[in-house]
């Protein structure tokens, strides 16, 4: 994918509008990370809860069904082959464990119980995971190309597009408020990201901290009460990559 640099600069008015949605990448890894931690941390303590508990844990194993499935994947990713095999020695006796006494019967309960607890908030983490891994995946919603710029400015920008839309038709989006530093997918209002199928497109940006720079081309086009003069882009090789820059002054 090429990396194209931008260093057009020169004095722009000021707009007011504001509604379209930029994917914070750092922030979504973040997230990301944070869920992955948490998951790993539920995963350990179900383990050890289930060597605890060893005769109701192997009982709630040879039930079958969604629970008994999801334990024993999770006890072979997680378990060393040492534990797996005294479980499975205890798997032996589980059937009747839960049937020897009233005292046993009340155990199993409440070890079923935590278990489903586990796998709820197990299930919930890896649901979280999936869904930042589309949003961080290049392309991952719908066909076609996705927009990633990157604001290597020293001072925060907005920015608007013009492209061609996978119906085939030219639309302009704005503004994303990006941050110095930042970078993003572009996406919609509804963080929906943009695609497009063709390697041309077109962006206007401009300092939002008073410094008066912009990043401007030859093509005009109208948008919100503005014309903007746009700058044309061109990417064929996949996602399009694009990053501002300015002097150090």
């Amino acid at each position: 994918m090429n990396k194209l640099v931008i260093v057009l600069i020169i004095v722009a008015g000021l707009g007011s509008f504001t509604n379209s949605m930029a994917i914070d990448i750092p922030a979504l890894t973040s997230q990301r990370d944070s869920y992955q931690k948490q998951l790993d941390e539920a995963k350990t303590e179900m383990i050890a809860y289930m060597i605890f508990h060893p005769g109701a844990s192997a009982s709630v194993l040879l039930t079958g069904g969604a629970l008994s499935s999801f334990l024993q994947e999770n006890m072979r990713e997680n378990m060393d082959d040492e534990t797996k095999a005294m479980m499975a020695l205890i798997a032996l006796m589980g059937v009747g464990y839960c049937l020897n006494s009233r005292q046993n019967a009340k155990e199993c309960g409440k070890v079923t119980a935590e278990l489903v607890s586990y796998k709820n908030s197990i299930d919930g983490y890896q649901s979280q995971i999936n869904s930042l891994n589309a949003q961080l995946s290049p392309g991952s919603v719908g066909k076609g190309y996705s927009y990633h710029f990157t604001n290597k400015c020293k001072y925060p920008v907005r920015l608007a597009i013009h492209f061609v839309n996978l119906n085939n038709n030219w639309q302009t989006e704005g503004w994303w408020n990006i941050k110095a530093g930042g970078k993003t997918y572009l996406a919609d209002s509804n963080n929906v990201r943009l695609k497009s199928n063709k390697s041309i497109w077109y962006f206007y940006a401009e300092t939002t901290d008073g410094s008066k720079l912009s990043w401007t081309g030859d093509k005009r086009v109208s948008f919100r009460d503005r014309s903007l003069k746009m700058y044309k882009m061109e990417d064929s090789t996949g996602d399009s990559e694009w990053y501002t820059d300015c002097p150090n002054k």
